[in-house]
């Protein structure tokens, strides 16, 4: 695995045309890594360090609650979707073997794994060389392009974290050794059915197939398109509503939150549309400037088609109707995608123009200013206050399992009352043939507060 990791660091040549090996990065990209870690632990310990079962999670919890399922469940929707999270019910089922009691440690803590895989794993494809982006890279994307904190403390978040994974490594050169083209192809067959997003990858598979001659690149191209492809035939409902192109409020909203929410942060309303014409020209400046480098030329129209499509994702789908506004979780794929454009277009700038140690802190600086400002303006998406009463019900749920109802026909159902999604999980003989106990039965001795009457 490090092999791998090693070999795609170095991949790319440095700043130059010697063609010369470059030296290792890997202590630089590790530092990054380590950085964010040490900054989300330091800084959200208070609900790190706490279980949580927040959003979905309590649902996949209930659901696969007592290893009742079989393991082709993780291929239905239990979180009332039309859109598979296979990923993360493979885990929710997996975990089910566990104790109750630490299932929601699991939980976060895959969530926390996956989130800071997404936010590092840009930093190890060779297309960052400069030592002080790789060092802010994973930082910058963990805390800005990661909008929410429930990527780091939730299961069901994996389905953006997933996605996200699934096109960064689209980006990645071709594997030189046997044991990385294997890993990358499980990761390309397994990652499109994280989430519904990852429809993004069929047409920059397409896109990168016809533009590369490298035969286990396009193999492992491939082999992402026809699971991206499979993945989107599973989902119910998803029929484009192409009609709402014929409205010109709704192309005005799709523009407005392209440059407000994605390019400007959302930290404040860009003043009209037609300076949209500026931003183009900036652009067009950089693809001039950069024209004889292929591989960032590909890699940035590759992300620009996923930042403008993941926005248009929302707009022509049935989310938009239940919706009308952006949330958080419609603008993660497009924010984290503009966000390695800019660092993926910074870092060849400064090897283009050799910017002195003076000019590289200054960027330094900027960028750091941005996770702080970002930071500043959505810290109410960093602030997750944790069950006081989770722990309790869960060893409720302990108790009741160790009483044996199962053989007297016995069963009692337990919920997490005022939970923004209450876990409901039934304890006992699930047969309808058996009885169910409410709150005032004398065998119920403990947690009556949990006891749900059914």
């Amino acid at each position: 695995m490090m092999g791998w990791v090693r070999d795609n660091a170095e991949a790319m040549s440095p700043y130059g045309d010697d063609g010369a090996r470059p030296p290792s990065l890997l202590g630089w990209q590790a530092a990054g890594v380590c950085l964010l870690v040490v900054c989300l632990l330091a800084g959200f310990w208070q609900t790190l360090g706490h279980i949580g079962l927040y959003a979905e999670d309590a649902v996949l919890f209930s659901a696969y609650y007592g290893n009742r399922l079989a393991l082709t469940d993780i291929f239905r929707s239990h979180i009332g979707q039309p859109y598979l999270t296979a990923p993360a019910d493979f885990f929710a089922w997996l975990y089910a073997w566990a104790d109750v009691r630490w299932q929601p440690w699991l939980y976060q803590a895959t969530g926390f794994i996956w989130a800071v895989g997404a936010a590092s794993l840009i930093s190890f494809s060779g297309l960052i060389r400069s030592r002080a982006l790789l060092l802010i890279c994973p930082l910058l994307l963990g805390l800005v392009g990661l909008n929410h904190l429930y990527y780091y403390t939730t299961l069901i978040y994996i389905m953006y974290s997933g996605v996200i994974l699934l096109l960064i490594l689209l980006l990645y050169p071709p594997p030189t050794t046997r044991a990385g083209l294997v890993l990358q192809a499980l990761l390309l067959l397994i990652l499109p059915w994280s989430g519904p997003y990852s429809v993004l990858a069929l047409p920059a598979a397409g896109l990168l197939f016809f533009n590369t001659d490298n035969r286990a690149k396009r193999a492992l191209l491939l082999l992402a398109f026809c699971s991206s492809l499979a993945y989107v035939f599973t989902v119910t409902g998803s029929n484009l509503r192409l009609a709402r192109l014929a409205s010109s409020w709704v192309v005005e909203q799709y523009f407005n939150a392209v440059f407000d929410k994605v390019i400007l942060f959302d930290f404040f309303t860009f003043p009209h549309l037609g300076y949209g014409v500026f931003l183009v020209l900036a652009l067009v400046m950089v693809f001039l400037l950069l024209r004889e480098d292929d591989a960032y030329i590909q890699a940035a129209l590759v992300l620009l088609l996923w930042i403008f499509g993941s926005i248009a994702m929302f707009y022509l789908s049935a989310k938009f109707a239940q919706y009308i506004r952006l949330q958080n979780s419609h603008l993660v794929v497009a924010g984290f995608c503009w966000l390695v454009f800019l660092v993926l277009t910074a870092d060849r700038l400064l090897g283009r123009f050799r910017i002195g140690s003076y000019g590289v802190a200054v960027l330094s600086l900027a960028l750091l200013a941005l996770v702080g400002l970002h930071f500043w303006k959505h810290a109410g998406n960093w602030q997750v206050r944790p069950s006081e009463e989770l722990r309790r019900y869960l060893d409720t749920v302990v108790f009741y399992q160790r009483k044996g109802l199962a053989e007297q026909k016995l069963s009692v159902w337990l919920w997490l009352p005022r939970a923004q999604m209450a876990p409901m999980v039934q304890v006992g003989y699930p047969g309808p043939d058996g009885r169910k106990l409410g709150p005032n039965d004398p065998v119920i001795t403990m947690g009556r507060r949990f006891v749900l009457v059914r």
